[in-house]
C-alpha cells in the first residue's frame, strides 16, 4: 500500500525469506514492520529488532491468530513494546481470547463495529449440500462439472485434507493446485500465479494459508469443512 510513498520504509518479515536480507534492511532503519509472530520473535532474540520506540502495534486477524495457538508469541512480542504506544486489534469475531488480550494489553479500549454482522454479500448465491464424508470429494467433482467455474476456491481445515482432495480431483483430470503451510513463499507465489492466470482453475487451500488471497473472477467457493 505504501509502495510509491518514498518517505516511508516498510519491511515484511516472515519465515519463507532469508533472515540475513531482513537484518540488512532493518539496519538501514524502517518505519513499519509487518511480520509473522515466529520470525518477529527470532529477530527480537537476535537483537536485530528493538521494539522500545514503537508507537503503534496492530494485531491483524486477532481471532485467527489466537485460534491457531499464537497467544504465547503475541504476549511475548507485546511485552517487548515498552514505550508509550497505541494497540489496535482487528478481528472478524470478538472471542473470549481476543477480549482477554484486549484487557491485558489495552487501557480503556474503544470497540468499533463495522458492517452488519453475518450479512451475506448480495452478489453471492449461497447454498449447502449435506453428504457423508466418503462422498464429499465426489460431490465436489459433481459441483465443478455442473457449475463450470472459470476459477474455483475450495477451503479445507487441515493440510492433510487439502492434499487428499487435490489428489482425488487431479486423478479425475481436474486442473488443480493446493496451498498449505508446508510450502515456501516462492512455491506459494508460483501456485498463486498459475491460479490467477487460469492455468489451474481450481485451488484447494487451508483456511489459514488462504488468508489474504486477492484474486478476481472467482465464480465458485466451496467450504469443504465447516
Amino acid at each position: 500500500l505504501l509502495k510509491y510513498v518514498k518517505t516511508v520504509k516498510v519491511v515484511p518479515i516472515y519465515g519463507g525469506q532469508s533472515i540475513d536480507r531482513q537484518i540488512k534492511i532493518l539496519k538501514f532503519g524502517v518505519q513499519i514492520v509487518i511480520a509473522t509472530p515466529g520470525r518477529l520473535i527470532d529477530h527480537i532474540n537476535r537483537g536485530t529488532l528493538n521494539l522500545e520506540n514503537v508507537k503503534m502495534v496492530v494485531l491483524d486477524e486477532a481471532d485467527e491468530m489466537l485460534d491457531y495457538g499464537f497467544l504465547p508469541d503475541i504476549k511475548a512480542i507485546l511485552a517487548n513494546v515498552t514505550g508509550k504506544h497505541q494497540t489496535l486489534l482487528f478481528s472478524a469475531t470478538m472471542s473470549k481470547a481476543v477480549s482477554d488480550v484486549a484487557k491485558q494489553f489495552q487501557n480503556d479500549p474503544v470497540r468499533i463495529m463495522l458492517g452488519n454482522s453475518n450479512q451475506p454479500t448480495e452478489t453471492v448465491r449461497q447454498s449447502y449440500l449435506t453428504t457423508a464424508e466418503q462422498h464429499k470429494s465426489g460431490a465436489v467433482r459433481s459441483l465443478l462439472k455442473q457449475e463450470q467455474p472459470r476459477l474455483a476456491l475450495i477451503f479445507c481445515n487441515t493440510r492433510r485434507r487439502v492434499k487428499y482432495l487435490q489428489k482425488q480431483l487431479s486423478e479425475q483430470g481436474v486442473p488443480v493446485s493446493c496451498l498449505h503451510g508446508d510450502l515456501s513463499q516462492s512455491q506459494r507465489n508460483e501456485i498463486m500465479a498459475t491460479f490467477r492466470n487460469g492455468k489451474t482453475s481450481v485451488l484447494v487451500a487451508t483456511d489459514v494459508a488462504a488468508r489474504g488471497i486477492d484474486v478476481n473472477n472467482i465464480d465458485l467457493v466451496i467450504n469443504y469443512n465447516i
